[in-house]
């Protein structure tokens, strides 16, 4: 199966990147142990016997230019290990890898674009490097392709045994207990001051506070007699919509039997609604415009109605263009991610919480797996006291960003883990996937922390990676009702070594 699989992908790269001349003999696949095993073998390979045929090449003082290419491979810290080790050689002057980002970003793959490469930075040589799951390994195929008419070095075949990913998450850290028994929250400089400040909701009122070397200190609490703290919240975020410096507070909340949205924001130290909504809102990102506030229209029977439509701000919010989205995908839990295919793909949870990967309405991928976190669920009560009828599902955040700067963006979601027989969480996950151009594979993933995930919070990390901030629902006891704590975990990029433990 392994040997079909391995034919299959040297047809599929002649095809992609042909040779300057015909290569006759087959390609060995080679096992690996690490990462830097294989990177040896690819330097010796294009500094060994066949760069000397290649005429000048050989000189001694003759150092070569090259580019390190991704072509088909999520695995950035394979790539860069590869550029470090022909620079460390002295041997090779490799150009630096967003110049070679930015240039082939958008280019359709093919001999024709890899020439332009080299004559655009006046290379010698384009080390391409693709790779694929196998086995349980992952099969990673380095090509080496030369500006002038010299022999093929030929191309490297190996299987190498690696984790998802080379990637360190520091451990979860616990902030101190939530002043309040939270059911969702965000976190922003609100004010503008240059501080963060968390807002948190307890499903009824808004409540804001900043965290202080002797522990929170309360900013700002909704009033419970004011309008806008009435009702369930079933959703918040945050954002600039209006682009006045401040972001602003998005609450959509279940209101005597009609869901409406709400908006907050700060001035002169208190927060001041500034508009109301008809339906539902958030906040969702798109690839190269930033953030987007999109809505959808409330119907008593159906709940959701219409189509989204995204809103704009001019001296208010004003609903405009239909945001198409796939058959079955709805307003909440779901994405569009930046993957590297010619446009983003859209990737949702479905009713079921499998992750689905749409290529504009076409169903690519479906996870077997059920990820998601708590989802927040409006039920009516029945004629029998005993059950209820589910109304509507919200099912939890679900994010795209590029979490180790490779320019793909991967996707975050928590994962419910272990249950009791009732079938309350009471462990959680959270994974980072990456798309591998035939699915969604882990990258990194936090495992098995105690709790369920209420919300889901994503933040930038020291200026190097991202910090995963995660609301925590708590078990109650005998006489403790269930509440709630905050964990922070840092991720510190694809180079550094993984920890022990949990956390892969």
């Amino acid at each position: 199966m392994l040997l079909r699989r391995v034919l299959m992908i040297l047809v599929l790269s002649a095809l992609v990147f042909p040779a300057t001349r015909s290569v006759a003999k087959p390609f060995d696949v080679e096992e690996f142990a690490t990462l830097e095993e294989f990177a040896a073998a690819v330097a010796e390979r294009v500094s060994g016997a066949s760069i000397v045929s290649a005429g000048d090449l050989h000189a001694p003082s003759k150092t070569v230019k090259l580019a390190v290419i991704a072509v088909d491979i999520r695995r950035s810290d394979i790539v860069s290990g590869l550029a470090r080790r022909l620079s460390a050689s002295g041997r090779f002057n490799v150009i630096d890898a967003e110049k070679t980002r930015t240039f082939l970003k958008g280019r359709p793959s093919g001999s024709d674009v890899i020439r332009d490469l080299e004559r655009t930075f006046g290379l010698d040589a384009v080390v391409a490097v693709r790779g694929y799951p196998a086995e349980g390994k992952l099969l990673v195929i380095a090509r080496i392709i030369f500006v002038q008419d010299a022999p093929h070095p030929g191309i490297i075949m190996g299987l190498l045994g690696l984790s998802p990913a080379k990637a360190s998450v520091g451990r979860g850290e616990a902030m101190p207990d939530p002043p309040i028994s939270a059911r969702y929250f965000a976190e922003a400089d609100f004010d503008g001051d240059g501080k963060r400040e968390y807002l948190f909701s307890d499903g009824e009122r808004l409540h804001v506070y900043r965290m202080e070397a002797s522990g929170w200190v309360r900013v700002w609490a909704e009033s419970p007699t004011r309008v806008g703290g009435e009702g369930r919240h079933l959703h918040i975020d945050v954002a600039d919509i209006n682009a006045n410096g401040k972001p602003e507070i998005f609450v959509t909340r279940m209101l005597k039997r009609a869901v409406s949205s709400v908006v907050f924001e700060e001035k002169d130290g208190t927060y001041r609604r500034i508009a109301d909504l008809p339906g539902f809102v958030r906040v969702l990102s798109y690839p190269g415009r930033g953030p987007l506030l999109i809505g959808q229209e409330f119907q008593e029977e159906r709940f959701f109605s219409g189509t989204p439509k995204q809103y704009s701000w001019s001296t208010g919010y004003v609903a405009g263009d239909a945001i198409p989205l796939p058959k079955g995908v709805g307003l909440y839990g779901f994405v569009f991610a930046d993957v590297g295919e010619a446009r983003p793909l859209v990737v949702a949870l479905d009713s079921e919480n499998r992750l689905r990967v749409y290529s504009q309405e076409t169903l690519i991928w479906q996870s077997r797996e059920r990820y998601g976190g708590i989802d927040t669920v409006l039920a009516e009560s029945t004629p029998d006291a005993y059950s209820s009828l589910q109304r509507v599902s919200i099912p939890g955040r679900i994010f795209a960003t590029d979490i180790d700067g490779d320019g793909t963006e991967e996707i975050v979601v928590a994962r419910g883990g272990e249950k009791t027989i009732f079938g309350s969480i009471t462990k959680f996950e959270i994974h980072a996937l990456q798309w591998t151009g035939a699915r969604l594979e882990q990258y990194l993933a936090i495992r098995e922390e105690p709790g369920a995930v209420l919300d889901l919070r994503l933040a930038p990390w020291n200026g190097e990676g991202i910090r995963i901030d995660a609301l925590v629902r708590t078990a109650g006891g005998l006489l403790a009702s269930q509440g709630s704590r905050l964990m922070t975990y840092s991720y510190h990029g694809p180079q550094s070594p993984a920890p022990t433990g949990k956390i892969e």
